[in-house]
């Protein structure tokens, strides 16, 4: 995994959100998890982030201490085949206070390297 910057991060979330990407999403927590394969970004502001599930659920986060890396496919520790949908790369965003990390899954962006 490569370690991103917060604007980085925000910055290939952006991307997605403006091409509204349909994305996957696993979230991992001490005592729970949670996944979905049809995923947008609703909002990507420096204080947060919001992703919908359409017409289900809305998931927001404060982003204040936490930690961001880059993945491609082959690099997360174990295939999520099933629970997420086909990905190119994707975004960890890890909340070291709460045990818990979110993986965002999307597509290559425009100026990441293939």
């Amino acid at each position: 995994m490569e370690t991103l910057t917060k604007s980085a991060a925000l910055s290939i979330l952006g991307q997605w959100k403006g091409q509204d990407r349909v994305l996957s999403a696993l979230v991992l927590g001490h005592n729970f998890s949670l996944s979905s394969r049809s995923v947008k970004v609703l909002m990507c502001l420096d204080g947060g982030v919001e992703l919908v599930i359409p017409e289900t659920t809305t998931l927001s986060v404060a982003l204040s201490g936490v930690e961001f890396s880059r993945f491609k496919r082959g690099e997360f520790a174990t295939e999520p085949s099933g629970l997420v949908a086909d990905f190119e790369q994707g975004i960890c965003i890890v909340f070291p206070e709460n045990q818990m990390r979110w993986y965002i899954f999307g597509p290559a962006s425009a100026d990441s390297p293939q």
